[in-house]
């Protein structure tokens, strides 16, 4: 996903944490969410936080004031690329208030948890 950084978790790590009867959250960029899913099928739930829309993150970033704007234009045409991909996740959050995403994705969690444990 970033150019000439590789980032991961050995899958012997996480199927030990799994034969422990212990859950494991993730926080990654799609491409190793849609690997995760791919890889453990029904065991995980993806979710993709998604930004309130293109025009507030540009607006954010700009405010920020940290980049170019070549460099917000090209945040914003990757952001809407990796947008596109919410589909492929189970639960889409916008992230539009920062506190209610997280008791979203809080309360999703826990729901898939309290299922997956009545399930076995």
């Amino acid at each position: 996903m970033y150019e000439d950084n590789f980032y991961g978790t050995h899958k012997s790590e996480i199927d030990k944490k799994l034969a422990e009867g212990k859950n494991v959250v993730f926080d990654v960029e799609r491409i190793g969410g849609i690997n995760i899913k791919n890889y453990y099928k029904e065991r995980v739930i993806g979710i993709f936080i998604m930004p309130p829309s293109v025009e507030v993150l540009y607006q954010l970033l700009e405010k920020r004031g940290t980049d170019s704007p070549k460099v917000i234009d090209n945040r914003l045409a990757k952001a809407t690329y990796e947008m596109s991909f919410a589909p492929q996740f189970d639960v889409t959050i916008k992230n539009d208030d920062f506190y209610r995403a997280k008791r979203e994705a809080v309360e999703v969690i826990k729901v898939f948890v309290e299922w997956e444990q009545m399930e076995k």
